[in-house]
């Protein structure tokens, strides 16, 4: 595996024991970039490790929520809305426009427990949203999507 800087690395290689501690036979780690997967409930967590700048790097954890979904104006207020009530993370919506949900925490300074709250934070939201999105205005959720 190929990093962009040490501090890449050096962030990677600190949080992968804390991942298989937190998250045992559910975590998945790829073996060509700087990732991992886990599963839970109806949500699938993507984690990068990306390099930020020389000197740091970023641990970005994102769960695509809804997919084949129509995005129009009052879905978009919601998303926005339930982004005002968020403590850490929002939602966005990707070139694709399927629905995610997104946390960022500076690799430097993150411990276990910072990183086991932006998983279960990222988990719970979109396992919270999916259902309630897809009734209202359809599209699939991203864990059942072919």
């Amino acid at each position: 595996m190929e990093f962009s800087s040490d501090a890449q690395k050096q962030t990677y290689e600190k949080i992968t024991p804390w991942l298989r501690e937190i998250c045992g036979d559910f975590l998945r780690i790829r073996e060509d970039i700087p990732s991992f997967g886990v599963g839970l409930g109806s949500a699938w967590l993507q984690v990068n490790v990306f390099a930020w700048g020389e000197n740091d790097a970023t641990v970005n954890a994102r769960a695509y929520v809804v997919t084949q979904i129509e995005i129009v104006p009052d879905l978009m207020k919601y998303l926005l809305q339930a982004n005002d009530a968020m403590r850490f993370g929002a939602f966005g919506i990707d070139q694709e426009n399927d629905i995610f949900f997104d946390y960022t925490v500076v690799g430097s300074t993150i411990d276990k427990e910072e990183l086991k709250a932006l998983l279960f934070s990222v988990l719970y939201t979109a396992d919270e949203h999916d259902d309630k999105i897809i009734q209202k205005w359809g599209g699939v959720r991203a864990i059942d999507r072919q």
